[in-house]
């Protein structure tokens, strides 16, 4: 949906607004300097579906200790290019190179090999408790001998622990126990946020996080993802919510009909005429 003129207008200010609220009980801090290594390439990344070209050359760096946001109209192309970097589409063309060498081969080896993943619509499995979905993310990371970057005591924790150590910090304050199928959507956002973090990921990859927030938890969110950018990770962002894209993200690439449109920071990208064209029309 396009944006107001007024909103749009308002969006630069953003993240001098934020301020810093962690769930209480965290240990994080930010006294680690961040590494700016490029983490992730995706290289002339392109996928037809019969007649449709849903990406077309897309290219984009994710540097570790950065958030780097995917934004766009619907139908842009921001899912499938999600589902091409973690495994589940495999693209006609280009390269996606992670840590320096080819990311190919399934979604669990992805997962294995440092790529975490959240979907527009959360896949938790509804039957298992919280807690068992939370292990089989801290499973990922045991099974492929993970550390976890961005809090490396939780390593020190029984899996158990550590599931309940990332979902308290996290601001899941719901019971463990409880069938995740019986989750509110907002609370199974967060769950799923919680169990892409056990699996201790090097790029973590958010598909539009706070959709179904409230206004509060898409402010921790905002303020979580910064922090974890700050420990060290990559942050792969899509959002629609462009509060949260220019409150949060240091590079923002534009998709429209599966090709790249601008890519820069959020002041560079939030005045580039091609942008606010497709967001707002010509007469904006």
């Amino acid at each position: 949906m396009p944006l107001a003129p007024s909103t749009y207008e308002a969006l630069a200010p953003a993240r001098q607004r934020i301020q810093v609220r962690l769930a209480p009980g965290s240990r994080w801090t930010t006294d680690r300097r961040a590494r700016r290594d490029e983490i992730l390439t995706v290289a002339g990344l392109s996928i037809r579906f019969g007649g449709l070209q849903a990406l077309d050359d897309v290219s984009l760096v994710a540097r570790a200790g950065e958030v780097t946001g995917v934004i766009g109209p619907n139908g842009a192309g921001k899912t499938t290019f999600f589902n091409c970097i973690s495994g589940l589409y495999t693209p006609d063309e280009g390269e996606v190179t992670f840590e320096g060498r080819p990311l190919r081969g399934s979604v669990v080896a992805r997962g294995k090999a440092g790529i975490g993943r959240t979907f527009q619509t959360p896949r938790l499995f509804g039957g298992l408790t919280v807690l068992d979905n939370l292990l089989l993310g801290v499973a990922t990371a045991v099974d492929a001998g993970r550390d976890y970057a961005f809090e490396p005591t939780l390593a020190r924790l029984s899996p158990a622990e550590r599931a309940e150590r990332i979902a308290r910090l996290v601001g899941y304050r719901g019971d463990l126990a409880r069938p995740a199928g019986s989750l509110a959507f907002g609370e199974l956002r967060v769950v799923e946020f919680a169990r892409a973090l056990c699996a201790a990921p090097s790029v973590l990859m958010l598909d539009e996080p706070a959709s179904g927030l409230d206004t509060d938890q898409a402010a921790d969110l905002v303020t979580l993802v910064r922090r974890l950018a700050d420990l060290g990770l990559a942050v792969l962002l899509i959002e629609h919510d462009m509060s949260v894209v220019m409150g949060v993200c240091d590079t923002i690439t534009v998709l429209n009909f599966g090709t790249v449109l601008a890519c820069g920071t959020p002041v560079e990208v939030q005045t580039d005429e091609a942008v606010r064209e497709a967001y707002l029309g010509r007469s904006a």
